[in-house]
């Protein structure tokens, strides 16, 4: 997926990459080399990282998203120790494209709420380039998130220290929700 692409990128530019799995899906969408598995608390998720930090001589670190408690914890103490930080986020500014930010996003933006300086940068930056450049459809996305979400409440005994995000037994959620979705029409 994306950011396997990604590190097999950065290491043809002779960069390290490494990653952290924190729960099944983490380690289904990563089938590469250079992963850790962390399988603690999140109480012992920070003396993990500063270990890690450590052995493995870290410079920078990007996340997808910035408000799970396992990524607030790795990016203050990136912040501490001088670790550059790259937050990505799906659809920030359009759907099919992906933003990255230094330091993080939302409130952490260095990104201008000046109106007059965004009208001003856009008319100095260049035309953005449309063509597709991962082709990769809704259906297919949402089967991973599937996946990834089931495969996570199926290996939960794998990542006993994996807490989801999600509200509700993913199993009953994606079943309400295509029930719903079925029905929808003829509502």
């Amino acid at each position: 997926m994306f950011f396997s692409r990604l590190a097999d990128r950065l290491e043809q530019l002779g960069h390290r990459c490494l990653r952290i799995n924190l729960s099944f899906a983490d380690w289904l969408f990563w089938q590469r080399p250079g992963a850790h598995h962390y399988r603690g608390s999140l109480n012992k998720w920070s003396a993990f990282l500063d270990g890690f930090y450590d052995t493995h001589a870290v410079t920078d670190i990007v996340l997808l998203g910035e408000q799970r408690e396992h990524h607030k914890i790795a990016i203050e103490l990136a912040k501490l120790r001088g670790i550059h930080v790259t937050v990505t986020d799906w659809g920030y500014l359009r759907p099919d494209w992906l933003t990255f930010e230094r330091d993080g996003m939302s409130g952490s933006t260095h990104f201008t709420r000046d109106p007059a300086e965004i009208l001003r940068l856009g008319a100095t930056a260049p035309e953005p380039d449309f063509s597709l450049k991962y082709p990769e459809s809704f259906p297919w996305l949402g089967f991973c998130n599937v996946c990834g979400d089931i495969g996570n409440w199926l290996f939960a005994l794998l990542y006993p220290g994996h807490r989801s995000h999600l509200l509700v037994n993913p199993v009953t959620g994606y079943i309400s929700t295509g029930w719903r979705m079925f029905h929808a029409k003829r509502r």
